[in-house]
């Protein structure tokens, strides 16, 4: 696992797990257009 802090809040994910989807985890709300998880 990967740690990265998001707004502040630690979150721990795998290996390959974009800033997105780690964001998402944490529960941050992030305004996109053009993202598309493959």
């Amino acid at each position: 696992m990967v740690k990265v802090t998001v707004d502040g809040q630690a979150v721990e994910v795998a290996p390959g797990t974009t800033i997105m989807q780690a964001c998402e985890e944490a529960g941050a709300e992030i305004p996109r257009f053009c993202y598309h998880e493959r």
